[in-house]
């Protein structure tokens, strides 16, 4: 499908890598251009069929064809948000308004990020789950996800989603989303270290780092603080100049882990 081609752009870390890892990372391509297949394919009815009651009326991206059943609102996951293939979309397809509805899921973001309606708005981070009112446009938790305002094993792939938009589109919207977000700085000067899990569900915000979802926070960086981004890579992915490999990491989290890489476009890496 040629709408999709352009997102092949991340095998383009295959060429800088060894033999021993070109499967693997081919392998983490394949699956991305598959699961944006399955993202066209399978839900382009969902935004597109719900006309939500706010005013002025707006498509909103939710989280599947069940979501707007739901008993709470409409029901949303901002990780599902890829403005990167919903930009591929809008080239070929001109029955849809791809382009207002990345406008609209830039502004729910925003609002499921700010998350004034809960006690985790201290820092601007993407929640992983969020409700819409239909009547109102307001926004709340959605209670039958307990890590519903958590950013952990959802919410950081919002953030490296919207750092791709920036990266390979220049999307301005994109940068003043991400400009938003000093959690990480302020947690660095603090500490000299990097959370990329917020569990704002639990007493005390627990934080943790994580190696798939390091991704979010690498991608975000590698946008607004190069600098930050620099120092991240060389604790958390290189050792002397060389990219080691996490040990003990699942398949999935060694895919998010070249997926960030990535995100560092222009640092020269020397892979084992």
């Amino acid at each position: 499908m040629s709408s999709i081609t352009g997102l092949t752009s991340h095998a383009q870390a295959v060429r800088t890598s060894r033999p021993q890892w070109r499967t693997l990372l081919l392998i983490a391509a394949l699956l991305l251009i598959v699961t944006v297949a399955a993202l066209y394919f399978g839900l382009v009815a969902g935004p597109f069929a719900h006309q939500a009651t706010s005013v002025p009326p707006a498509h909103h991206l939710i989280a599947g064809n069940w979501a707007d059943t739901d008993a709470e609102g409409l029901v949303i996951n901002p990780s599902y948000f890829s403005p990167v293939a919903f930009r591929e979309f809008a080239k070929t397809d001109n029955s849809h308004d791809w382009n207002g509805l990345i406008t609209q899921s830039y502004a729910d973001i925003t609002t499921a990020s700010e998350k004034t309606y809960s006690n985790s708005h201290w820092a601007f981070l993407p929640s992983n789950w969020a409700v819409i009112n239909p009547k109102d446009g307001s926004f709340s938790a959605y209670t039958k996800k307990a890590d519903s305002v958590d950013y952990s094993y959802d919410a950081f792939r919002t953030l490296y989603r919207i750092a791709e938009d920036y990266n390979l589109n220049h999307a301005p919207e994109a940068k003043t989303y991400l400009d938003k977000i000093t959690v990480f700085q302020s947690e660095w000067q603090k500490s000299g270290s990097i959370c990329s899990l917020y569990l704002f569900s639990q007493a005390g915000t627990p934080c943790y780092q994580n190696t798939g979802t390091m991704a979010g926070t690498l991608g975000t960086a590698s946008v607004t603080n190069r600098d930050l981004a620099k120092q991240v890579l060389d604790k958390y992915y290189l050792s002397n100049n060389q990219v080691k490999l996490p040990d003990n990491a699942a398949f999935y989290e060694k895919s998010w882990y070249w997926f960030a890489l990535y995100s560092w476009s222009d640092q020269v890496l020397t892979i084992k």
